[in-house]
């Protein structure tokens, strides 16, 4: 069984389908405020991301390999390409456990798959909404700042 849970960013609406049991707010605590309740939402989603402990699933045909190396993330990181959508995965601090994403190419439909990675891997799962979202808005006419600062003359700064 599953429940949704929706958030409202920037105007736009994003739909996480998440078990039934499974406590997301908990390990996206900086989406709190962007949370609203179903009755709330006045457009169509945007961006829709499921997540599930299935395995992950295997990959049919041939993968372009887009980037293996992050600087935040090492080795740890990859993004493919298939024919059809692009698959993002992140080894957690344990060597065999990893999670992975595979969107479509526009970024309207999203898998977080877990599989059988440890419960601390978890906080992965805001930064792979987070790539979903910067990736869906692009075709709003919208941009995604994170963490980003403007200096002016060295001495103010203004955050986004």
């Amino acid at each position: 069984m599953t429940h949704n849970i929706f958030f409202k960013i920037a105007d736009h609406i994003l739909s996480i389908k998440v078990p039934a049991n499974f406590s997301l707010k908990e390990y996206i605590p900086s989406f709190k405020d962007f949370l609203i309740e179903e009755n709330e939402i006045d457009t169509a989603p945007i961006l829709y991301v499921s997540i599930c402990f299935d395995k992950i699933p295997e990959v049919l045909g041939e993968l372009k390999v887009l980037s293996n190396n992050s600087p935040i993330w090492g080795d740890g990181f990859s993004f493919e390409e298939s024919d059809s959508y692009y698959i993002t995965t992140m080894k957690s601090n344990l060597e065999a456990s990893k999670i992975c994403m595979n969107s479509t190419k526009e970024f309207k439909y999203s898998s977080i798959y877990l599989g059988s990675s440890e419960e601390d891997s978890y906080s992965l799962i805001g930064w792979f909404i987070m790539v979903a979202f910067g990736q869906a808005v692009l075709a709003y006419k919208t941009i995604m700042i994170h963490a980003s600062a403007v200096e002016r003359n060295s001495v103010e700064a203004y955050a986004f």
